[in-house]
């Protein structure tokens, strides 16, 4: 199952973000989240129960879920987002891949590397006691270096490295109230947040053109970047704004709508460059210290764009997806590559 077997409709939800707890240090929880989260946790837990087995999962279910939100209101940032200038003592709450660490299974404390995507940084890794993994499911998971959702803190940073302690690991689940959507949302997992450039009501019609490849390459090898942030404004309704270096997206919108809703969306555009970046789009292209997307992820936009003049590489779909969806904040990104933009474009007869 694929985004491209749901309805434009269905990929405009947003279900909710959970992690299925497969690790939790109940300790460090209430060390970092506070006394006055402790006291509220145990009046729930009461009502739980404490000693079975179904009222331990209950425990760990709510624990998470109100971990989730403490950090949401905090407005706790994601691993991505904390890179540019790592601390101590500073939470983050991501979707990472971690590497296989087959330790899990003999040793009390182990140290695993987070094999994240961005480019020009330090080394992170996860450093826990393995007496809080949660059954040998989540044992199972933990050694062999899924994706999984985290909420961990910075314990340390140094030339070796940025050694993080995790709070909670686990699976992301999406929308317990899948039955109620019509959609079963927990098979999709990242993509749940992903939608198609024709899902955006004000490019729908470029579903009703169809290219071959050296019909868009030909105009989009030459199209310069202006041109398309101009015409992609003026179906909006915007008004393009200058270009200047420290800006956080080429274009902010309030204009945009995703099945008759409005959502704001924040837009990376790449043009030819005179030819240099006629090319499948490489995290090279996203600035000096490749971090525009880091910047367009701090707007408050709810819909994360990337266009391209050309074909959008695994590495930047996969470092869009690391900012887009997180466990705290988790939105809607969508990736226009060349062929999309030409049809876009052609469709509303702006070439």
């Amino acid at each position: 199952m694929g985004i491209g077997t749901l309805t434009r409709e269905q990929r405009a939800l947003s279900p909710q973000h959970h992690i299925d707890g497969a690790f939790i240090n109940d300790r460090l929880c209430f060390s970092v989240f506070g006394r006055q989260f402790v006291d509220v946790f145990e009046e729930r837990r009461r009502r739980n129960g404490q000693d079975d087995h179904w009222a331990r999962l209950a425990n760990d279910h709510l624990l998470v879920q109100m971990a989730l939100s403490w950090c949401a209101q905090q407005g706790i940032p994601s691993l991505g987002q904390i890179l540019a200038d790592p601390r101590p003592n500073v939470l983050f709450a991501s979707t990472e891949r971690l590497e296989a660490c087959d330790e899990v299974y003999t040793a009390c404390r182990v140290k695993q590397r987070i094999m994240v995507p961005y480019e020009g940084h330090q080394e992170v890794f996860l450093e826990y006691h393995t007496q809080h993994i949660r059954g040998d499911t989540a044992r199972l998971e933990l050694s062999r270096g899924l994706q999984l959702s985290m909420i961990a803190i910075v314990g340390g940073v140094d030339d070796n490295g940025i050694v993080a302690r995790p709070l909670i690991i686990g699976n992301p689940v999406f929308d317990p109230d899948r039955e109620e959507r019509g959609v079963d949302f927990q098979w999709l997992g990242w993509e749940a947040y992903q939608v198609l450039p024709g899902d955006i009501d004000e490019f729908q019609r470029l579903e009703d053109v169809a290219v071959a490849a050296d019909e868009w390459q030909n105009v989009m090898r030459s199209m310069p970047e202006r041109q398309v942030k101009e015409a992609i404004c003026d179906l909006l309704g915007d008004v393009p704004s200058s270009d200047w270096g420290g800006e956080q997206a080429d274009h902010f919108s309030a204009s945009v709508h995703l099945s008759g809703q409005p959502r704001a969306a924040a837009f990376l555009m790449k043009g030819p460059s005179g030819g240099r970046y006629f090319r499948e789009m490489t995290c090279d292209m996203l600035g000096k210290r490749a971090d525009q997307i880091c910047r367009m992820s701090r707007t408050p936009a709810r819909l994360l764009v990337v266009q391209h003049c050309h074909q959008i590489g695994p590495a930047v779909r996969e470092t869009l997806r690391h900012f887009a969806v997180t466990p705290v904040d988790p939105r809607h990104y969508c990736l226009v590559d060349g062929k999309d933009t030409y049809r876009i474009l052609k469709a509303y007869e702006r070439i």
